[in-house]
C-alpha cells in the first residue's frame, strides 16, 4: 500500500524540493496522519516524529529582550525574514528597521546581511518571532546617555547645595 508524504510534512525546515532531502526508493520512518478508506488514501508525516524546533529552540533558548545576530534570508515589501538559529526565523518589520517613513526594505538591507536585533515578541501559538534593529540602537543610545550622566555626576564635585548647612 502507498501513502502520500506531502513536502510540508517532511521536515520542520522549509524545503524547496523533495529531491533535496529524499531519494526515490529511500526508506524513511513516517507516521500515518490520516487514513481515508473510502478514497483509498493515506497521509503520512515525517516531521511529527522529529522534535519541533519551536519547542526545543524558541521556548528554551530565546526570550523576549534577548539581543541576537540574524542573517537576512528573504526580503519582503514590509520587512525581512532573518534566521536567528539554524531552525528558527523571525520577522524584522520595516518599522523596526528604520524610523524613516516610506522606506524600501531592499534599499536598506540585502539577503545575506547579518544584523544585530532584539527579540521583541514570541508568539508561541502562532509560532512567530518579532525582531527589532531599532530597539538595539535605542538601547545603545540609552546606555550612552546613562553613562554620560553617571560620569557627569562623578566629575561635578561639591555643589552649592553641599555647602549650605541645614539648621
Amino acid at each position: 500500500m502507498e501513502g502520500l508524504l506531502h513536502i510540508s510534512d517532511i521536515s520542520w525546515k522549509r524545503i524547496n524540493s523533495v529531491e533535496d532531502v529524499l531519494s526515490a526508493g529511500e526508506k524513511v520512518e513516517v507516521l500515518v496522519q490520516k487514513f481515508d478508506e473510502e478514497r483509498d488514501r493515506i497521509s503520512l508525516s515525517m516531521k511529527v516524529l522529529q522534535k519541533n524546533p519551536w519547542i526545543s529552540a524558541a521556548i528554551e533558548k530565546f526570550e523576549v529582550g534577548d539581543v541576537v545576530k540574524g542573517e537576512v534570508k528573504k526580503l519582503l515589501p514590509f520587512g525581512a525574514i532573518l534566521a536567528i538559529d539554524p531552525e528558527l526565523q523571525g520577522l524584522l518589520h520595516v518599522s523596526e528597521l528604520t524610523d524613516k517613513r516610506g522606506a524600501v526594505v531592499k534599499d536598506l538591507i540585502e539577503t545575506g546581511d547579518t544584523l544585530e536585533v532584539k527579540i521583541i515578541g514570541i508568539d508561541r501559538d502562532k509560532k512567530k518571532i518579532s525582531l527589532s534593529a531599532l530597539a538595539v540602537t535605542r538601547d545603545e543610545a540609552d546606555k550612552e546617555a546613562r553613562d554620560y550622566m553617571d560620569n557627569e555626576q562623578a566629575d561635578r564635585g561639591a555643589t552649592i547645595g553641599d555647602a549650605v548647612e541645614e539648621n
